[in-house]
Formats: structure tokens, C-alpha cells, sequence
């Protein structure tokens, strides 16, 4: 790990929530193409690639009232309030500076609102630390006519099947 670092000191962290996408993607889609791409990323650019996230926030952006009182559970669903979900961001992003990092690139496969707060979060960190830290979703890294991301449609179907085949069953 250390000589990885000195090499290219630069960490990928993915995160995704566990939802349902519907019968033809695997549980967890949002992860596993977070988690694909930034491996993707790593081979062929050189960096780490840190463990996924599987706990995010669904209820977005920060500002919305956090779930109308928090009714009971959505089945399948891995999400934890925002305030927890961003503080656990920065202290991820604490412990990739203290390892030796230079550069932390954030990637979710969830969006909808959440992408912006975990940019505020690394934009205001890096303003007052030494780590360079960048937040994207994976769908603003898709150039292709006007597919810009959906919910298990079309371009989130495509996306994983391209990324994991083995996670889509296209007969469903």
C-alpha cells in the first residue's frame, strides 16, 4: 500500500446505496458501478481504490426535512440520515490524508441531489486542508446524445450491464 501511494498518491472512493432498480439489475446497482469505475479509473490511471460504501443518503438534498418524521424503513434500502452520511465523508477523507494521499476522487452512483452536497463537503475541505478532494456522480461522466442518468431505465440498465454483465439479467 505504501509504495502504491508513493507511486501515485491518489484515492478512489465509491459509494452507492442499495436499492432496488428494478428485476432485471442486481440489488445494489448504485454501488456497482460506482465500484466498477473507479477500479476502471485506478488501472488505467494509477491510484487506490478504497473499500466501497454501501450506507448513503436517499432522502436528498440536505435540506429536505429529513424524511418527512421517518416513517418506517424502506425495504432493501441502505440509507442513513445526510448529517451522518456527510460527516462519515469527511472522516474518510481525514484518514486518506493521514495515510499519504494527495487527491481523493469521490464517486457515487446515486444522485438526485446527493452528488451536490458531497461536492460542498470536498470543496470545503480541500479549501482548508493539503488533500485535494472532488465529488462526482458516475451519470456526469456519460457522454453519449442526451442520457444524463435515470432510475433503472435505460442508461442505469446500460450502465451496469456494460460494467458488470454479470449483474443484469435483460430477460427480466
Amino acid at each position: 500500500l505504501e509504495a502504491a501511494i508513493a507511486r501515485r498518491p491518489v484515492c478512489y472512493l465509491s459509494f452507492g446505496l442499495s436499492e432496488p432498480h428494478g428485476l432485471q439489475n442486481a440489488l445494489g446497482l448504485d454501488g456497482l458501478k460506482a465500484y466498477a469505475l473507479v477500479q476502471r479509473a485506478a488501472r488505467a490511471h494509477g491510484g487506490v481504490v478504497a473499500a466501497p460504501v454501501w450506507w448513503h443518503i436517499h432522502e436528498t438534498p440536505l435540506g429536505s426535512a429529513w424524511l418527512a418524521g421517518q416513517n418506517a424503513p424502506v425495504p432493501y434500502l441502505t440509507s442513513i440520515p445526510p448529517e451522518i452520511f456527510l460527516h462519515q465523508l469527511v472522516c474518510q477523507l481525514r484518514a486518506v490524508e493521514a495515510a499519504g494521499f494527495r487527491c481523493a476522487i469521490c464517486v457515487t452512483g446515486h444522485y438526485g441531489g446527493v452528488e451536490v452536497d458531497m461536492k460542498q463537503v470536498c470543496s470545503l475541505y480541500s479549501r482548508h486542508r493539503p488533500l485535494r478532494a472532488v465529488a462526482l456522480s458516475d451519470n456526469e461522466a456519460i457522454r453519449y446524445r442526451d442520457y444524463h442518468g435515470d432510475h433503472a431505465g435505460r442508461c442505469e440498465t446500460s450502465q451496469l450491464w456494460a460494467l458488470c454483465p454479470e449483474f443484469v439479467d435483460i430477460s427480466r
